[in-house]
């Protein structure tokens, strides 16, 4: 059914293509999608190896103690990119003009890290008391893997704007390098790790990994994101700080006193430190709207 549908919208949307197809024109095609195409494989692998090898090593309760940790950052992962996925369209337009990549890339990392920063402060501080009660109290001991991947929420979710910045200015197969790169320390990192660590090997894996595949993606793309104003990164940043401070000198409240405590510092201090405004975040919008606008404005759709 979902094929179907699928099929029919791109009917429905795309121009019909002629008959033949210019030799050329398919080549060149060709040439500039298997990058993304086998990105997107590496994506998948990255959600599945870690289990397959953790399930390869040790018994059935380990393995769903980490895949337990391994859902929640995964669900956080793809709320996270999906923001990226939408400024895509958008950074392609604005790769030809100058300078207006370089405030969308900006605009786009303040967004993420608005939202990573306290993802990964909440997995770090309140996964012990979450987790019990989102998939059950057999599930407590997953609390320490979700701990440990806290970091590579963020990473994840600035990896993912880099990636879509990198395919924007056509270097998707340097993208898709340095993805398969991030993946093979991954592989070799949980292998490495599992007899000493068990079931925590695979989380220590990802952060590494995400870790290093941001640090690629941004040499790479360090020509346009070196026109990033970094003060426009020091609100959120500060503002999460913040927020750790009060969860933890309100440690003896009742968790959601305190996890709502941490909230409205956060989003006080993000007020006050200008990091929410509408100034920040009308280019933005306004940036999908348009790039919403030209798709469907153009002839055949």
């Amino acid at each position: 059914m979902r094929l179907a549908v699928s099929f029919g919208l791109l009917l429905r949307l795309i121009p019909r293509p002629r008959l033949g197809l210019q030799r050329a024109v398919g080549r060149g095609l060709l040439r500039e999608s298997w990058p993304i195409g086998a990105g997107q494989g590496v994506r998948q692998a990255y959600e599945r190896v870690s289990i397959i090898q953790l399930g390869a090593a040790m018994d059935a309760a380990a393995v769903g103690l980490f895949s337990g940790a391994a859902r929640i950052f995964q669900l956080t992962d793809t709320m996270l990119t999906s923001f990226s996925t939408a400024l895509f369209p958008a950074m392609s337009e604005a790769a030809s003009v100058n300078g207006r990549l370089q405030k969308l890339t900006s605009d786009g990392l303040r967004a993420l890290l608005s939202l990573a920063l306290p993802a990964s402060a909440f997995f770090l501080v309140f996964s012990p008391a979450f987790l019990p009660w989102l998939l059950g109290p057999e599930f407590a001991d997953t609390a320490p893997a979700l701990q440990i991947m806290a970091p590579a929420v963020t990473f994840a979710a600035i990896s993912s704007l880099f990636s879509n910045l990198l395919r924007a200015i056509g270097r998707q197969r340097i993208d898709l390098y340095c993805m398969a790169g991030s993946l093979a320390i991954n592989i070799a990192l949980t292998a490495l790790l599992i007899p000493s660590l068990g079931y925590l090997a695979p989380a220590v894996a990802t952060v590494v990994s995400h870790g290093i595949y941001t640090l690629l993606a941004s040499i790479v793309a360090f020509p346009v994101i070196r026109h990033v104003n970094g003060r426009q990164l020091i609100a959120p940043l500060a503002s999460t700080l913040l927020m750790v401070v009060v969860w933890y000198l309100a440690r003896e409240m009742p968790v959601l006193l305190r996890l709502a405590a941490g909230a409205v510092v956060y989003v006080v201090a993000m007020v006050v430190m200008k990091g929410i405004d509408m100034d920040f975040c009308r280019p933005v919008i306004e940036s999908v709207r348009r790039s919403v606008r030209t798709q469907r404005s153009k002839p055949g759709r």
